[in-house]
């Protein structure tokens, strides 16, 4: 993991090589770090020949795309599995994320507000973006208040990523509430 930027989406996997575990301590993540998607199931099999000698490898495990929300040192949390009678602890390891690196000049969102039907939210104010505009997540300022997304998701392809956020707002006074 190099070159990681604050607010970049990054994938971080943890995998058990030639081994099937039994059951998983997942990781705790702390406030420097966003789970934006997981965890979801990896598996990867390698087979090679190199000067005649022949190695394979399987690795199972987890993974997660994350955000890193500020730069500086941030320690990886750990994550277990037992696999038969042992368990197996990830290392300690910590990475370097670098300021966010934004060409304001490309930044282009757009905010959409829409009533909901049912439920104790009445409205939801989107934000979609084009990059990550910070490395912590948007605020939205209504009536005086401030108020952090409920919601959040990031989507790629074709080497362009999407940034969604999404507030949600009760009928009277614009009052924040969480969805269900």
């Amino acid at each position: 993991m190099r070159g990681i930027r604050a607010g970049q989406v990054v994938e971080l996997t943890y995998a058990l090589v030639n081994a099937q575990f039994d059951s998983v301590s997942p990781p705790v993540f702390n406030d420097s770090i966003d789970v934006i998607r997981g965890p979801k199931p990896h598996e990867m099999s390698t087979y090679a020949i190199v000067n005649g000698v022949e190695s394979k490898s399987h690795e199972t495990g987890f993974r997660y795309l994350v955000q890193f929300r500020q730069s500086g040192e941030v320690e990886l949390p750990a994550a277990s599995v037992k696999a038969g009678n042992r368990t197996y602890t990830t290392p300690e390891c910590r990475v370097t994320v670098h300021p966010a690196d934004v060409d304001m000049s490309k930044l282009k969102c757009s905010l959409n507000v829409g009533r909901l039907a049912g439920g104790p939210a009445k409205y939801c104010a989107t934000l979609t973006c084009n990059a990550c505009p910070d490395q912590n997540p948007p605020l939205l300022s209504i009536n005086g208040k401030t108020f952090r997304p409920a919601r959040k998701s990031f989507s790629s392809s074709n080497g362009k990523e999407e940034y969604v956020y999404e507030y949600f707002f009760s009928d009277d006074g614009y009052e924040y509430n969480r969805p269900r």
